[in-house]
């Protein structure tokens, strides 16, 4: 890996409570340090930090710039299904993980280790960055430990994800697509695989209700609800982001197609359900898509390094 004059760059692993051995980056400012760390989280699918290099060294450049440490990590749910070591009890087991069983919950056990890890390292200051999906599990970690001790959250292109494999299933046929994903938990095949037929993405039947279940944890921003005018789940729609009330960024890119509308109007969804104590920013970068290639990875950069100086400075 390309090393620069204004970082150092250091490989490590990190252990999450339940057992679970993550790999990830960190990078060190070397003209000033702030005490303040950025930390990266993916989307899912195919994502992983080792895959978007030349992303990780852009953001790296403009926090290091300002004395920020950044430290992405590859989270459970990186590629589709991956071996990972879990140790229990001092002994290693061999595990598979990844989008393709995970649930999203386990995100907490997975941030809650990064996070203790900037500790370790001195940072009095954490940023919590997630990209699409990562973007949810910031919010479902904001859920579950409300007391965390992050100062601020940055979410770029947080999607519906529940809406949008709703809609890939057919919004008349998605019901019977759960509730047979259910059955097939309950009779002990949540860990099989969907056959190639169902789906063109590859998922087991434990993570399709997870995804699926419009209670569920997944269903973090119900924009397809919201937009098409239906309730599908029994709690308030938006229920766990009209929790946040740590300063936190909204970002998207202007041609992100994973959003069910324009960019703003979605924001405008997000500044309806916010919390009365919210202290949120909100943006649209012009020309970005979903995963901010090329010349807006700059631009991304440098809103990011501006919002962390400014917010918890």
């Amino acid at each position: 890996m390309p090393q620069s004059q204004r970082y150092s760059l250091e490989h490590l692993q990190i252990q999450t409570e339940d057992g679970i051995v993550l790999p990830g980056l960190w990078y060190t400012p070397t003209q000033k340090d702030s005490q303040t760390a950025c930390i990266f989280l993916h989307g899912c699918g195919n994502a992983s930090i080792f895959y978007k290099v030349d992303k990780m060294h852009l953001f790296a450049e403009r926090l290091a710039e300002q004395g920020i440490h950044f430290f992405p990590f590859n989270n459970r749910g990186a590629t589709y299904v991956r071996k990972l070591t879990r140790i229990v009890e001092g002994e290693e087991q061999e595990v598979k993980i990844g989008t393709a069983l995970e649930k999203i919950s386990d995100a907490v056990f997975d941030i809650s280790a990064a996070v203790e890890e900037a500790r370790a390292r001195g940072m009095k200051r954490i940023i919590l960055i997630g990209e699409s999906t990562g973007a949810n599990k910031i919010v479902v970690y904001n859920h579950y430990q409300p007391n965390n001790p992050v100062d601020a959250y940055v979410l770029v292109g947080g999607g519906d994800d529940m809406g949008l494999w709703a809609q890939s299933f057919g919004f008349d046929q998605w019901r019977k697509v759960l509730e047979n994903a259910q059955q097939k938990v309950a009779n002990g095949e949540g860990t099989h695989f969907l056959s190639i037929d169902a789906t063109d993405s590859l998922l087991t039947y434990q993570a399709l209700v997870d995804v699926l279940d419009p209670d569920g944890d997944y269903n973090t921003f119900p924009f397809t609800e919201h937009f098409r005018q239906e309730k599908w789940s029994t709690k308030p729609l938006f229920h766990m982001w009209s929790e946040v009330t740590k300063p936190t960024l909204v970002l998207y890119g202007s041609e992100d197609i994973f959003c069910i509308e324009q960019p703003s109007n979605v924001i405008q969804v997000f500044a309806e359900h916010e919390s009365p104590n919210a202290q949120n920013s909100y943006k649209v970068i012009a020309g970005a898509d979903h995963s901010f290639h090329e010349e807006p990875h700059t631009e991304i950069g440098e809103v990011i390094t501006w919002w962390s100086k400014t917010k918890i400075a």
